[in-house]
C-alpha cells in the first residue's frame, strides 16, 4: 500500500518541488533586473550631490552620465544644471521632498511623454532646498523582465506536462513503480 502511495505522490511532490525552484529563480531575476535599474541613476545622483556639495557652479560638467541617463541639479524647484540638455518637465514635487527624511529617494516616474523612468533624488546636504537627480528609461528593463516571464512561463508549463504525463504513467501501472510486484515479470 504504501509503495502504490508513494509512487503516485512522487510525481506530484517533484512536480511541486521543481515549480517552485523555477518560481524562486524566477524572482530571484525579476528583482535583480528591477534593482540595476537604479544603479546608474543612483551613483550619477550621488556624484553630482557630492559635486555640489564641493561648490561646484556648474556640478554636472564634472560629470559624465552613462548613455540614457540624465542628471539635473535642482534648487527651489528650479533646474540649475543639466546633463545632458533636458527640456522635458520636473519631476513631481514629492519626489524631492520624500528624499529630505532620508537623503535619497528612489521612485519610478511617467514624464510627460509617457516614458516611465527610475528616478533617484538625492538631498544636496548643507544646501536646503538643493537635490541631485538622476534617471534614465525603465523600458529595456522592462522587456528584459517581459523575457524572464515568458521564459518562466514556458518553462513552468513544459514542468507541469512532464509531471501529468508521470502521472498519467503510474496511474496505469497498479503497482505503482515496484518491478518485484509487476505483472510483466
Amino acid at each position: 500500500m504504501w509503495r502504490v502511495l508513494r509512487s503516485r505522490l512522487t510525481p506530484l511532490l517533484t512536480c511541486l518541488l521543481v515549480l517552485g525552484v523555477l518560481l524562486s529563480a524566477y524572482v530571484m531575476v525579476q528583482q535583480a533586473l528591477r534593482h540595476s535599474a537604479d544603479i546608474p541613476p543612483q551613483l550619477t545622483a550621488r556624484a553630482l550631490a557630492d559635486a555640489a556639495r564641493g561648490g561646484a557652479t556648474d556640478a554636472t560638467t564634472q560629470l559624465n552620465p552613462p548613455t540614457g541617463t540624465t542628471a539635473l541639479l535642482v534648487r527651489d524647484g528650479d533646474i540649475v544644471a543639466a546633463r545632458p540638455q533636458w527640456a522635458g518637465a520636473m519631476p513631481p514635487a514629492g519626489a524631492l521632498q520624500a528624499s529630505e527624511a532620508t537623503g535619497e529617494n528612489r521612485v519610478t516616474w511617467k514624464d510627460t511623454t509617457g516614458t516611465r523612468r527610475a528616478l533617484v533624488v538625492e538631498q544636496v546636504s548643507g544646501q536646503p532646498h538643493t537635490y541631485a537627480l538622476a534617471f534614465q528609461p525603465l523600458d529595456p528593463f522592462e522587456q528584459a523582465i517581459d523575457d524572464a516571464t515568458r521564459v518562466w512561463l514556458g518553462a513552468s508549463t513544459a514542468a507541469v506536462l512532464v509531471c501529468v504525463g508521470w502521472v498519467l504513467i503510474e496511474a496505469k501501472n497498479p503497482h505503482g513503480t515496484d518491478p518485484r510486484r509487476s505483472t510483466t515479470n
